[in-house]
């Protein structure tokens, strides 16, 4: 039996089903004197404390097991047990409503969690879920009632449950988990990007299905690539997710011989192989992946969750111990990209009706000018511990990487007159991700010291496609004949104006995409972790020569089918057309 669902976290894994069943909370209701108003609004404090630091336990736990950024995730969680407008409505309905704490809790977290999952933002959705964990976590505080115990897993499992809670993932026994099957969430669920991280499969939305339909302790197949659920497979299923499965374990200990190896193509190149990251924390785990730096730090992320920005002097130093942990390899700065998809508690953007195209990236860095300059003094001051560059997002016009550097101008006189030390030679570059920088990428390329590409926003502002769309976003986006001669442009003005160009969109993370960007001229590759050691193995498949080859022929095609067939080909024999 097949029972279908959403691919959320991708791989293949077989193993014992484990029903994951969550008891609810029976909640009390009772009227209360107005006498009593101050007095539950006070215990509603304090249970909302104790769940705070029952949070900040489980974000230690999985800070031990899955890293900082995941950890970094029940910091949103903080943010939002503590939001204000939550707080301020239940205070107003003790008031009115003259009901006991819990009950009124409840109902006003409901209805916060129902308001959510009508958002259109996809992001926003996926906090409902947050909302309603958050509130048995504060009514347990109220009733008394001990924290949920802890789900030791003695064997490895294919986890079942309604819906998953980041709570729940930290009282996991993690490395048992094989694979998870949910019948609510999201794409964009705190549980499942932390599934996500640490390559555990995942299949969301199946409905009805999951809880109904499998048995507890069963073997089933979790088929995290297609979103299917394989029940009591047949002798032909078995032999066919048996050698996905052993196909993936033998992958996986080849890609782990590759840490120590250097990016380096079949004919000798050397290619600069760079991380993505979100948190200063993720730098450690990049460097045991043998990274040559960190070609992206997006700064945005340490602004996020807070309702007010970090200082500089708080900004200082988190950017000065992201420098020297890695030891003189380089590391570029992009500046915060707020705005569109990225919001920030403490500013109130205006209501757009098309946010990704509005007032964000570098309009909104020149539009707070106060924010950018203590992002400009902060990084500077840092710059003086290692190799730092600095990168600005959403470029479209020469006036706007003019107006930058003439403001970091001037925070550098700011710094001289104080008497603060600053690298005087740190590089300035800028992201091509609007078509119109790629197309004027001659002109910009003698206003700055190097190029970085952002793929994700110029495939989506290229094509008119919303990338995060399933309906109209498909995964050959990136092979689309428009693009490749995008980036092409962009390469070329690096490579004659004498500057480096990097990509690090998600793109450079595909390997299919690997021998496509070699053969276009790119040579420094930025990737998140979980693509570094793939990358790196594609590389070392791949001659330069022969890519270029394909290239030549994959720029006279017309549609995205047919480049990727060009580029499978390619890789199941790599002999470029023209070539014998």
């Amino acid at each position: 039996m097949i029972i279908k669902g959403i691919s959320a976290s991708p791989g293949i894994e077989i193993g014992k089903s484990y029903m994951l069943n969550k008891a609810k909370l029976a909640v009390p209701q009772y009227t209360i004197s107005i006498s009593q108003i101050e007095n539950e609004a006070a215990r509603l404090q304090r249970a909302i404390d104790a769940a705070a630091e029952e949070i900040r336990q489980d974000k230690q736990k999985v800070f031990s097991v899955m890293g900082a950024e995941q950890a970094a995730i029940f910091d949103a969680y903080l943010s939002l047990l503590y939001d204000p407008a939550i707080i301020a409505e239940v205070e107003q309905r003790l008031s009115k409503e003259l009901m006991n704490v819990e009950w009124t809790y409840e109902h006003v977290t409901r209805e916060f969690s129902i308001i959510f999952e009508k958002l259109d933002d996809d992001y926003m959705k996926e906090r409902a879920p947050d909302v309603r964990d958050l509130a048995q976590r504060v009514i347990r505080k109220l009733l008394g009632i001990m924290p949920a115990a802890s789900h030791r897993l003695t064997h490895p499992v294919i986890l079942i449950a309604d819906e998953l809670a980041p709570s729940d993932v930290a009282q996991l026994t993690i490395d048992k988990v094989m694979g998870v099957i949910l019948e609510t969430g999201g794409l964009t669920s705190h549980t499942v990007i932390m599934m996500r991280s640490k390559g555990i499969p995942v299949i969301v939305g199946v409905e009805g299905s999951a809880l109904s339909h499998i048995r507890d302790d069963e073997m089933i197949i979790v088929d995290g690539d297609k979103g299917e659920v394989c029940i009591e497979p047949t002798q032909e299923e078995w032999c066919k997710y048996l050698g996905c499965v052993d196909g993936k374990h033998v992958l996986e200990q080849r890609l782990d011989l590759t840490r120590k190896k250097p990016a380096q193509t079949l004919d000798g190149q050397v290619i600069r192989l760079s991380a993505n990251i979100s948190m200063p924390d993720e730098i450690v785990e990049a460097l045991e992946l043998g990274v040559d730096g960190i070609g992206l730090f997006r700064t945005e992320y340490l602004f996020m969750d807070r309702y007010a920005p970090p200082s500089e002097e708080e900004q200082f130093i988190m950017y000065r111990n992201a420098i020297q942990l890695l030891q003189g390899k380089p590391l570029v700065f992009r500046i915060m990209d707020i705005g569109g998809d990225k919001q920030v508690r403490f500013y109130s953007f205006p209501l757009e009706e098309n946010p990704s195209l509005g007032y964000r990236g570098i309009r909104f860095c020149l539009g707070e000018p106060d924010l950018l300059e203590t992002q400009l003094r902060a990084i500077l001051r840092a710059s003086m511990y290692g190799k730092v560059k600095v990168l600005y997002p959403m470029i479209s016009s020469l006036q706007q990487i003019r107006a930058v550097k003439v403001l970091m101008k001037e925070v550098e006189a700011q710094l001289l007159k104080e008497g603060m030390a600053y690298d005087p030679h740190l590089e300035i570059g800028m992201m091509i991700e609007v078509p119109a920088a790629a197309l004027l990428a001659d002109l910009f390329a003698h206003e700055v010291d190097f190029f970085s590409i952002g793929t994700n926003d110029l495939i989506q502002f290229t094509l008119a496609v919303d990338r995060m769309n399933d309906k109209i976003a498909t995964p050959h986006d990136s092979y689309h004949p428009a693009v490749i001669r995008l980036v092409k442009r962009a390469l070329d003005a690096g490579k004659q104006s004498g500057i480096p160009v990097s990509l690090c969109g998600e793109m450079a993370g595909d390997p299919a995409a690997v021998p496509l960007l070699l053969g276009l001229g790119l040579r420094e590759f930025s990737v998140g972790n979980s693509s570094v050691l793939k990358v790196k193995d594609r590389i070392g498949e791949i001659s330069i020569a022969d890519a270029e080859a394909t290239v030549n022929h994959i720029l006279g095609l017309t549609d995205s089918e047919q480049v990727m067939q060009q580029l499978t080909s390619y890789m199941t024999n790599p002999i470029p057309i023209g070539r014998k």
